[in-house]
């Protein structure tokens, strides 16, 4: 949270919520508008934890926003558990009615979006009735689907004509975080903050539950009875959350399923508003890892991008850095790299394991990929693609522009699968210097792009990404695993079942010998320390 005051939070299921009461969130809005920040809110019950618990995509969105009220009395009950005496229940519908109440002599603008057809108007009327002096500047009504780029483009041109200060948002959950997510740069106001179904109530379109039960944490019931389409979600979320605080309140784990995970530009995250983790340096079994996050990687290769600076970059899973151990020449040159990112996750293990490196995920070549194109777009840094063959090259710079429509793509050469002449190398590095490329991503397989890389980093002075696979994944032309294999570090296994002629004895051998050699590796540091 730039230039806001701290704000006191706590951790449910490993999603953040903050501290907070109603005079607090207003003060907190008042502030992110008083500095012209651009950030994002949310309402937070037990729904939107139960939904990011399943989703470390969505976990990861909400812990970036700079408030998440407690929108839930269960929320507040563990706030107050944790120690946080002063927390009351923060809820969407209060938080847009005092929000508005204040705001109507502050001369704070508002824009609506969402909910069904006509209830953002009438929520519009119904709060220039009840606060004098409130400005209201605009209201927009969704289809129920994603918005199409021209439909987006209107939107953004409405919202740049009205110039509010707070951008309402009313759909489902989780489709309201992402898109404050996805749009937080293009919609140009401070404060986006979803809501739910806060309109509906605000508009007088839907009833709210009395008093005594929304204190009582009970207002699940009374929704469940009006709308009877919610069983799902009560009958199935909340014993499961009971289920889970209470292993996380005795200190043990408590399970976690990822799915619903969004893809492509969804997964690209604009610039992140939490602090990134960069670590430095550290050895994992010769070869010097980067211990860093996905937006620590991504501001250093943007940083050197924009400076026009060598920079090579790779982002490294088991066979990657076994490759190092087998080849001293090789690692020598993995070591001169400027970034070495733990794509797999027993790279990220083994950075735990030898160093006590605590990291959230790994940084897995794909994902960086997008996030380095939704950086990229953001900035106008124009982008080059080398390697692969011309038709995986042609879908995937198909698929990117759909990602991210303003992604420059200065160019694309396919790989020859042999090594360049020198004749060859050179007009290569014309080709990519005359495109105006300030950043290359560079899919040549492994070892062979980290050898482009180290050759061609300072013949082409900008970054050199080598991202593996990520070239097919985003063609289309490669299936990656589904996340919960991801996460546990068995993609090997999905590969392997793909790609079994391919890829046996790299998985085969290698692994075994890997984690052979990281318990030699611990055993050895722990004989150390005890010496």
């Amino acid at each position: 949270m730039q230039n806001l005051k701290s704000i006191p939070a706590f951790h449910v299921l490993g999603v953040k919520t903050h501290a907070i009461n109603m005079a607090e969130a207003v003060q907190a809005f008042e502030e992110a508008i008083e500095q012209k920040l651009k950030v994002y809110s949310h309402a937070l019950g037990v729904a939107g934890v139960m939904e990011a618990h399943r989703n470390s995509y969505l976990r990861e969105v909400l812990n970036e926003s700079f408030l998440n009220t407690p929108d839930g009395m269960p929320l507040v009950w563990l706030g107050r558990h944790f120690g946080f005496s002063g927390i009351e229940r923060v809820y969407g519908p209060d938080l847009l009615r005092e929000v508005c109440r204040y705001s109507a002599d502050k001369g704070w603008r508002h824009f609506f979006y969402g909910a069904g057809e006509g209830v953002a108007p009438l929520l519009k009327q119904r709060m220039e009735e009840r606060f004098p002096g409130i400005q209201v500047v605009g209201t927009y009504t969704p289809p129920f689907r994603d918005l199409t780029e021209e439909e987006l483009a209107e939107l953004c041109r409405q919202v740049d004509a009205a110039r509010p200060d707070i951008f309402w948002i009313s759909l489902s959950t989780p489709r309201q975080i992402y898109f404050m997510r996805q749009q937080l740069e293009r919609i140009n106001a401070h404060v986006l903050c979803a809501v739910g179904y806060a309109f509906d109530v605000n508009a007088g379109v839907k009833s709210e539950a009395p008093g005594w039960i929304r204190r009582s944490g009970l207002q699940w019931l009374h929704r469940l009875c009006k709308e009877p389409r919610l069983w799902r979600r009560y009958f199935k979320d909340n014993p499961a959350f009971l289920f889970n605080i209470a292993c996380q309140l005795l200190g043990r784990s408590y399970p976690t399923s990822d799915k619903s995970l969004p893809t492509g530009a969804e997964r690209a995250a604009v610039p992140s508003q939490a602090k990134a983790i960069d670590l430095g340096k550290f050895d994992v079994l010769g070869v010097d890892v980067n211990a860093v996050d996905y937006a620590a990687a991504v501001h250093r290769i943007m940083k050197a991008a924009q400076s026009a600076s060598p920079y090579a970059v790779s982002a490294l899973a088991v066979h990657g850095v076994m490759t190092g151990v087998m080849d001293q020449e090789h690692a020598k040159r993995l070591n001169s790299f400027d970034l070495i990112t733990p794509d797999g996750q027993p790279v990220r293990w083994g950075l735990h394991w030898l160093h006590g490196v605590e990291l959230p995920d790994r940084v897995y070549g794909p994902t960086l990929t997008l996030k380095v194109c939704a950086a990229s777009a953001e900035q106008g840094v124009p982008v080059f693609f080398y390697g692969s063959t011309a038709e995986v090259l042609s879908a995937l710079v198909q698929n990117l522009k759909k990602m991210f429509p303003a992604l420059i793509i200065a160019g694309t050469e396919p790989s020859k699968f042999r090594t360049l002449t020198a004749m060859e190398e050179q007009e290569l590095v014309t080709l990519i210097r005359t495109s105006g490329a300030r950043l290359t991503f560079v899919g040549l397989g492994c070892p062979r792009q980290e050898i482009f890389a180290y050759q061609f980093r300072e013949r082409l002075r900008m970054p050199l990404l080598a991202v593996g696979a990520a070239f097919d994944f985003h063609a289309g032309g490669l299936a990656q695993a589904p996340e919960f294999l991801q996460r546990h570090g068995w993609e090997w296994a999905y590969r392997l079942y793909r790609e079994p002629r391919r890829l046996w004895r790299r998985y085969l051998l290698l692994n075994p010998y890997y984690l052979w050699l990281i318990l030699r590796q611990v055993v050895r540091n722990k004989m150390h320390l005890k010496s």
